[in-house]
């Protein structure tokens, strides 16, 4: 996951994004590789993970619903 998260900080650094961006974008991938480690591990256990799967599912897309507003207002016009 350090390995990824590695990659992924220099991708961002290339850009010319802003750092609130750059920061945000690193810890949503950093949840989700989490996440997904989580699930693979649990499975691995032989632990059903489609009611977990589903949870974060519903979790992200609350989520996303939430700060829909604030992604089109704050951070879409430094963007463009």
């Amino acid at each position: 996951i350090n390995i990824l998260l590695k990659v992924v900080g220099r991708v961002f650094e290339k850009t010319n994004l802003d750092k609130g961006i750059q920061s945000f974008g690193k810890s949503a991938i950093r949840i989700a590789l989490w996440s997904l480690a989580i699930i693979i591990v649990a499975c691995a256990f032989g632990i059903d993970t489609a009611s977990l799967v589903a949870v974060v599912g519903v979790a992200s897309l609350a989520l996303s619903l939430s700060v829909q507003n604030i992604f089109t207002n704050v951070f879409l016009p430094n963007i463009i």
